[in-house]
């Protein structure tokens, strides 16, 4: 019986120096973007980013609050003063 798991492997080709410079920076990669995916999956679910996000992000961008604006959204609804 073959008890592997399931493996998924990829690989990233960056330009950017601010991306490049943040991966520098991870004591472990693997583990940092799978934290940023389990984010994401439990914030919004599975879905297509693609179908949502821009080809080309800028700092106004995500400073206007870029795909964070839906979730603002729904938090505000859902937001109570404690006692």
């Amino acid at each position: 019986m073959n008890s592997k798991k399931p493996e998924k492997r990829f690989s990233v080709r960056l330009t950017d120096k601010t991306l490049i410079e943040f991966v520098d920076k991870q004591g472990n990669l693997n583990n940092t973007i799978i934290y940023l995916i389990e984010q994401e999956i439990a914030k919004n679910g599975i879905r297509d980013l693609q179908k949502i996000i821009p080809a080309k992000r800028t700092n106004d961008y995500f400073n206007k609050g870029g795909s964070n604006n839906e979730w603002r959204t729904i938090t505000k609804r859902f937001t109570w003063k404690s006692r």
